[in-house]
């Protein structure tokens, strides 16, 4: 009778990954260069990545030293005013921990890992006048701990003008959250149209840490539409290979192997114990 899929070990490299997710301690470039596409003979020169204008924001309390609680959701909104029709918008945004992005009322995206930036095309969903943007983030961890969004969007408009807005002090925060279509309903009254009056908006407070800068770097590369260093997820596999590694079972490169063992050596067992390695990414691990 089947009973499900047959275990199997995971590789050095994989291991090795999987301690860097959980720990939030993927570095922030990879050793080798790895191209995405064959190089084009006479192509236009690379686009200049420009600075990254969205800061770190989360609801204004947090100014008093109050810690964002495990599992908290905050909604934040500003509004984009655009003097001519769209010709191309891009926006990217990252939550610590997770988001869900609303522009005019309609879902655009979401995501659930801070350290893995998204980006959504908007021209679509921008049109000439007011628009109304809405990111619900979330906190997670099992006790109190820093959260923070990022969000930027860069809008070309017809005729040539830019346009560009991002997480700043002008942007507001509330308890409440939108429902499937985007909208707020009144307090109490789930099948009630939305009503901004009953809807408590608070000025947001800016986050003060560092934490966030390998995925600002990935923000910018995004934004100019560029393959950076830090825009190509880092990879044991395209790391250089490490003592914890090696006990692992990670071969030399210069090795053909058709296989790498299963069975545990008295040498993993001690790395995975007590080793230098493995014990210092725990200890560098992120609370999240």
């Amino acid at each position: 009778m089947y009973h499900g899929p047959r275990a199997k070990r995971l590789t050095a490299e994989q291991f090795v990954d999987a301690v860097w997710r959980l720990t939030g301690t993927t570095p922030a470039k990879i050793v080798p260069q790895v191209p995405r596409a064959a190089p084009i003979v006479g192509a236009a020169k690379k686009p200049v990545i420009e600075p990254l204008l969205a800061a770190p924001i989360w609801s204004g309390d947090i100014a008093g030293g109050r810690l964002p609680a495990a599992g908290e959701t905050r909604s934040f909104r500003r509004q984009l005013a655009l003097d001519a029709d769209v010709e191309s918008a891009t926006c990217v945004v990252t939550c610590d921990n997770g988001f869900e992005l609303y522009v005019n009322g309609k879902k655009i995206g979401g995501g659930d890992n801070w350290a893995d930036p998204k980006s959504f095309d908007l021209s679509a969903s921008l049109l000439k006048g007011v628009n109304q943007i809405v990111v619900v983030g979330h906190n997670a961890g099992k006790a109190p701990n820093v959260a923070a969004l990022l969000f930027q969007v860069n809008v070309s408009l017809k005729g040539g003008a830019r346009v560009r807005l991002a997480t700043d002090a002008a942007w507001e925060s509330t308890t409440s959250v939108p429902n499937a279509r985007g909208t707020f309903a009144a307090a109490g009254k789930p099948k009630a149209a939305a009503k901004a009056a009953e809807i408590v908006w608070q000025p947001v407070a800016l986050v003060k840490s560092d934490a966030w800068r390998m995925a600002e770097a990935r923000m910018a590369e995004m934004l100019a539409g560029v393959e950076g260093s830090s825009a190509v997820p880092a990879r044991a596999s395209l790391m250089k290979s490490d003592m914890l590694q090696r006990a692992l079972g990670r071969p030399n490169r210069e090795q053909i192997v058709s296989m790498r063992p299963n069975e545990l050596s008295t040498l993993e067992a001690i790395d995975l114990s007590n080793g230098q390695a493995l014990t210092s990414l725990l200890a560098a691990a992120r609370p999240s």
